[in-house]
């Protein structure tokens, strides 16, 4: 007799101790600023995701995010400052595609004191 195999859906979770830039007046910059902000976080999604990517990417996958700093967010400067995250999710091979068809993603923030932001990410298989 066999036992039946099950597949547990795929889940990565990790924090990192950086915080992304704000999308305000502040923070529009050269694109010469933006490219390196997307290399930083190819770099940290690579190294966070090292050993621990599924076989093949994600077709249908819940991003949560959260943003943990000292000064609350709009919503939209929230997302924003996720951008380069989400895309570095499928640049590694995690998601097949940051596309609605494909991901639901959550956006969240939790205060921080002064110095002590961090930003944490969950990767959920969905079906």
């Amino acid at each position: 007799m066999s036992a039946a195999t099950t597949t547990q859906p795929y889940v990565l979770s990790f924090s990192v101790g950086y915080l992304p830039a704000m999308n305000t007046s502040a923070t529009r910059r050269h694109w010469s600023h933006a490219h390196r902000e997307v290399k930083r976080w190819r770099a940290i999604v690579a190294a966070q995701t090292a050993g621990k990517r599924p076989t093949r990417p994600l077709e249908r996958a819940r991003v949560t995010m959260i943003r943990l700093s000292a000064r609350a967010p709009d919503h939209e400067n929230l997302a924003m400052s996720f951008k380069a995250a989400l895309d570095s999710l499928v640049h590694c091979g995690v998601l097949v595609n940051d596309g609605p068809a494909h991901v639901e993603r959550i956006y969240r923030w939790d205060r921080a004191a002064p110095g002590r932001g961090c930003v944490g990410i969950k990767v959920e298989e969905i079906g």
